[in-house]
């Protein structure tokens, strides 16, 4: 999942050379007691018009453990649609798809989509809150991680 570095008034930051969003990627790796070789692929393209940003991420993710029958591939893929509303409220849209492989015989294979709709509002100077809408649909080859949940997120930044 990736995570958004924002300012103190709850805007993102972009990077200043490519025009692209900053922030972090929280991957999925196996808690074991071995070390693996990861081989990583991001591509992040970010396009802007007047108040509308448009961003698709691609990311593709290989963990090879060394000692452990724990290999994973994941395959993720988002598209972001971003519009300044008023001066101080934003509106996106997210749909995301994962793909994830085990490559042992008890290991997890899933596809995930998921679809985001909300809002941020700048209540004051370093403090926004925002008002999100999420739908996830997970297939797994393990039927008890089989599920379909809709989520709402209240969500408070206060920047110090």
């Amino acid at each position: 999942e990736f995570i958004p570095f924002e300012d103190a008034f709850g805007n993102e930051i972009l990077d200043p050379v490519t025009g692209q969003q900053l922030g972090v990627e929280v991957g999925t790796p196996a808690l074991v007691n071995d070390v693996y070789l990861l081989e990583r692929f991001r591509v992040s393209l970010t396009q802007g018009r007047g108040r509308t940003t448009a961003t698709l991420n691609v990311r593709y993710d290989n963990r090879d453990y060394a000692s452990s029958n724990l290999d994973s591939v994941d395959a993720v893929g988002d598209v972001i649609l971003r519009r300044s509303l008023t001066p101080k409220t934003t509106g996106d849209l997210r749909l995301k798809y994962w793909d994830h492989r085990e490559d042992h015989p008890d290991g997890q294979d899933f596809d995930e989509y998921s679809a985001r709709v909300g809002f941020r509002y700048r209540v004051a100077e370093r403090t926004t809150i925002g008002l999100y809408y999420i739908y996830t649909e997970r297939t797994s080859n393990i039927p008890a991680q089989n599920f379909d949940e809709g989520r709402i997120n209240l969500r408070l930044g206060i920047s110090l």
